[in-house]
Order: C-alpha cells, then sequence, then structure tokens
C-alpha cells in the first residue's frame, strides 16, 4: 500500500521554550478499528480523528478482526482499540486477545498505550480528554509502518495489583492495578517530551473526576523496554520515580519517535535531556528523555549516578574528586586525616602543621586573610559570605544558589529559571560542574516556584 507522506507538528513546552516538533505523518491509507472497542461507530472521538488526518476507517466486527492475519493487519496505516465509553470488563477486547500475537507482529510502528478512558471524558465535555484522542491517533498514524493506538478504557478499573493485560500480550508482558486498589487518582503529571502528549499539559490531564483507571506496575518494570512512560498519576505511594523525581503510578505508555537531533549533545525541542549519546542507564535514555530515578536521598540526582547516594546532596560536590560527595566523605581533601580531625577539612595537609597554634593548619591558615566560610576563597575575595559547607562555588566564592536565590524579589518566574541557567551555564564553562549537574540544577529550576506569584 502506497502511502502519500507529508508534516504534521506537535507543540512542546520545556522548562526555558515553547517549540514545535515535527514528524512525518501517512495519510492516505486504511485504519482498522475494532468495532466493541468505540462508541457511536462511524462517529466516534477515534473515528473522527483518523478521518480528519485524511485516512479512510474501516471498522472491523470481532469475528472479522479474529480473522484476520498478520499481513492482513500490516495493510493498515494504524489500529485502533478505542474507548467503548468506560466499559469495566474485557468483553470489548475478546477479539484482540484471541489474536493477540496476530495482529501485534503487525504493529511495527508508533505505539500508544493510555490506562483510561478518554471517550467518556471527551463526551462530558472535557477539552484535555479529545486533545488526548487526537494527539494520540496522530501520532500512531505518524511514520511508514503500522502504528497502533490503545486504551483500557475502564476494563481494569476494578482489578487488584497484579492483572495481566492479556489482549497486549503480542508486545509483551502488561501488568496493572486497578484505580479501585489505588484511590481514584486525579492529579496527573507528564513526564516525557513527546509529540503523543504534545498539546497536552499537567492540568489538561487532571481533574477527570478520576482521571485514571489503570496503572502499570512497576519493579521490576512490568511492561516490554522499548515502551516509555509519559505520564503518570501522581501519588506518594506509587512505586515508580520519574527523571525529575516526581512519584506516582504510570498510566500513559508509548513506543516509538527519536528526536531527530538526540545525542547531539545540545537540549533541542522535544527532549528532556541530552547528554551527547543514546546510550540508555546513564540517567538520559535513547530517546533523550529523564530515565526512571531512583532518588532515596530526595535531592533529584538518581541513585546511579549520585555520588552520595543516601544523603542529599543536590551541588554533587567532591573536593577530592574521589567520586564520594563532601557530606558524606569523611575525608573531604583525601590526605588521610578524617575531616573531624583534621585542622583543615578541604585542603590537604597529612602533616597538621599549625604553626601559630590557632587550630586551623597552615596551609588554609592566612593571618590577615582568613576563609571564615571554608569554601576556598579568601575573605577578601569572597563576595557570598557564610556559602554552607562543601557547596561549590565561583572564583569569587558564590555559589548558584547565592547568585539566584529564590527568596529574591523575582518579576516572574522566568527571570528566575534564567538566572539559574545563566550562573550554572558559567560553572559548567569553567568546569566547576558536569554537564549533567548543569541540566538537573536548570530543570530544577524549572520545576520549582520561584518567582511565582
Amino acid at each position: 500500500m502506497s502511502r502519500e507522506t507529508k508534516m504534521r507538528c506537535f507543540g512542546f513546552t520545556l522548562a526555558l521554550s515553547s517549540s514545535l516538533f515535527c514528524i512525518s505523518s501517512a495519510q492516505a491509507g486504511t485504519v482498522g478499528v475494532l468495532a466493541n472497542t468505540i462508541y457511536n461507530g462511524m462517529s466516534s472521538p477515534e473515528v473522527l480523528a483518523a478521518e480528519s488526518l485524511g485516512h479512510t476507517v474501516e471498522i472491523l466486527t470481532a469475528e472479522q478482526w479474529a480473522a484476520k492475519s498478520t499481513a492482513e493487519f500490516a495493510a493498515y496505516d494504524a489500529l485502533i482499540l478505542g474507548d467503548p465509553d468506560c466499559q469495566d470488563t474485557t468483553a470489548a477486547v475478546a477479539a484482540a486477545e484471541s489474536n493477540a500475537a496476530v495482529w501485534a507482529a503487525a504493529v511495527q510502528g508508533n505505539v500508544i498505550v493510555i490506562g483510561t478512558d478518554p471517550t467518556y471524558h471527551q463526551k462530558g465535555g472535557t477539552p484535555g480528554a479529545q486533545t488526548l484522542i487526537n494527539d494520540g491517533i496522530a501520532f500512531a498514524l505518524s511514520g511508514e509502518k503500522t502504528g497502533a493506538y490503545i486504551t483500557l478504557s475502564c476494563y481494569y478499573h476494578f482489578s487488584p495489583s497484579g492483572t495481566p493485560v492479556s489482549f497486549l500480550s503480542g508486545f509483551g508482558s502488561f501488568v496493572v492495578a486497578g484505580a479501585e486498589s489505588t484511590t481514584a487518582l486525579n492529579d496527573v503529571h507528564i513526564v516525557a517530551a513527546h509529540p503523543a502528549l504534545g498539546g497536552l499539559t499537567d492540568e489538561s490531564l487532571s481533574n477527570w473526576s478520576n482521571s485514571v483507571h489503570s496503572n502499570f506496575e512497576t519493579w521490576p518494570e512490568i511492561w516490554p523496554s522499548a515502551f516509555e512512560v509519559l505520564a503518570i498519576a501522581l501519588h506518594s505511594d506509587g512505586s515508580y520515580t520519574s527523571g525529575d523525581g516526581s512519584k506516582g503510578y504510570p498510566y500513559i505508555l508509548a513506543r516509538g519517535v527519536v528526536p531527530v537531533l538526540c545525542g547531539d549533545g545540545k537540549l533541542d525541542p522535544g527532549e528532556e535531556c541530552d547528554d551527547g549519546n543514546n546510550t540508555p542507564g546513564d540517567g538520559c535514555n535513547e530517546s533523550c528523555n529523564l530515565e526512571k530515578c531512583v532518588d532515596s536521598d530526595g535531592d533529584g540526582v538518581c541513585g546511579d549516578v549520585d555520588n552520595c547516594p543516601d544523603v542529599s546532596n543536590p551541588e554533587q560536590s567532591d573536593n577530592d574528586s574521589d567520586g564520594v560527595g563532601d557530606v558524606c566523605d569523611p575525608d573531604d581533601d583525601n590526605d588521610g586525616i578524617l575531616d573531624t580531625s583534621d585542622n583543615c577539612q578541604y585542603i590537604a595537609n597529612p602533616d597538621q602543621k599549625d604553626s601559630d597554634s590557632d587550630g586551623e593548619g597552615d596551609v588554609c591558615d592566612q593571618d590577615t586573610d582568613a576563609d571564615t566560610d571554608g569554601d576556598g576563597v579568601v575573605d577578601s575575595m569572597d563576595q557570598c559570605a557564610s556559602t554552607p559547607a562543601g557547596v561549590t562555588v565561583n572564583e569569587v566564592g558564590c555559589s548558584i544558589d547565592q547568585l539566584c536565590p529564590c527568596t529574591n524579589n523575582w518579576k516572574h518566574h522566568v527571570h528566575y529559571v534564567h538566572c539559574v541557567a545563566h550562573a550554572s551555564g558559567d560553572f559548567l564553562d569553567e568546569g566547576l560542574i558536569t554537564k549533567r549537574a548543569w541540566w538537573l540544577t536548570v530543570f530544577k529550576a524549572g520545576k520549582s516556584t520561584c518567582g511565582k506569584k
């Protein structure tokens, strides 16, 4: 089947800017829809969304769906398993379950899986629901291979933890817990920059009176590794912690689309991070989204890269560059003398010489020009007094927090973020912090309430 191609653009709102991200979208083919999974037939929002993009829609009965081969499914631009108006049993997807391996094998393109009932809420006039349907179907149809738009409707609302999603077994193992077992979830947070959610915000996905019905189980991750988390229902009991430190239950997953500039080491539109490679497992995944973060000390730095994983140290200061953060390093200058006994904590002085017996070692004792706050900058040059111990400072003794204090009378939140971006950029250029520390600092500033009225 030949496919005429044109461009579709999605909006992204990042910490510092709003941008458009465009991907090619197949426009001339046919979309296959399982009849039992939509409400109101050819007038369903899923069908109308596909048709609005120039596609012909073929609604398949359960019998027709169950009889098709992988090759026949692969002839469609995308497959749609929609929301039949919040049905709370899996009867609607029985046909999809019966040949899960057959149709899933045909889906080699973009896939979005949504653990809620957007059609039900679209009927009720929720704007975010219509946008989620439109963006999700546009994402599934973007590309040259067969994609899929899939909702879990309310099928698993009353299901206990550990319930397998059998009709998705052709993609791998998916396991959910119903919202009945986690209480109603209404506070949604988007955790990945992605075209499938390009026109959505946390606010437009939240407060649907029951925004989320199915939560994907984690620890260990119980979904195929090719699928990344796009949105979570915020909850303190959730078993998933996103790259930005937010905690909750994953409910929207997607597979496909890597931003074209991902891996160039620069933060471009459509990226949450870019560390110069496409290697997962280093905090920034192959799609340039922040990876799931285990942050046991709550300092915003993932445990696998945190130089002090059990004690909060967001600045990651490491005076002696031994890989152990100063706040949990018993010997900050690595001179063999423990900090509790060292008369010059941050400058190596193994002989502990103290000629004037003032309790401060000669290597850091300057009688007329002392370093009162111990930041390595003598008082006569220090423009920021009382810098907390171990915090990274510039040549005039100021930390990023001191240069851009949250409590300053900022005119707007963006002014605070710009200050942090500029100051941390200078620290990066001067080799005082790593590129990852720079990104985490700016990202944390963007998520803060500093400067908000």
